[in-house]
């Protein structure tokens, strides 16, 4: 059911992106669809909004049924234990100093001129033999 309800959403997002598309404004489309006659983007708007509240319904349904059931749980507890899990690996992030990062940058434009010149040199280097063949 929440694939349901993800399907939905991404449905109505897309139906209410192209409706929103073809207006030049927000207000302007929602002028345009309590005035102007029936238009291929109000009925687009009017779907996806459709298909939002759908979403919504089906995603709440399958939340209380899951409470039912007593996965809710297992899903709270899997979930506390990855912030945990992720908390304690951003505790373990070593930044580099100003210092090691411009020594770093330097190795990397060094190393980039190094294969800079070794790439010309071949090429250079082929393009003679290619000319003196001919």
């Amino acid at each position: 059911m929440i694939v349901l309800a993800i399907i939905l959403l991404l449905f109505a997002i897309f139906m209410i992106t192209g409706a929103m598309l073809k207006a030049p404004s927000v207000g302007e489309l929602f002028a345009k669809l309590f005035v102007a006659p029936v238009e291929a983007y109000k009925v687009l708007f009017l779907v996806g909004v459709a298909c939002l509240i759908a979403a919504i319904v089906v995603a709440v349904i399958a939340l209380i049924k899951r409470k039912q059931n007593g996965e809710f749980g297992k899903f709270d507890k899997k979930a506390a234990k990855y912030v945990r899990d992720l908390n304690g690996e951003r505790k373990n992030i070593h930044w580099p100093t100003f210092k090691t990062v411009l020594k770093n940058t330097g190795v990397v434009f060094v190393i980039c001129a190094f294969v800079a010149i070794i790439v010309a040199a071949i090429d250079f280097g082929l393009g003679a033999l290619i000319n003196w063949m001919v």
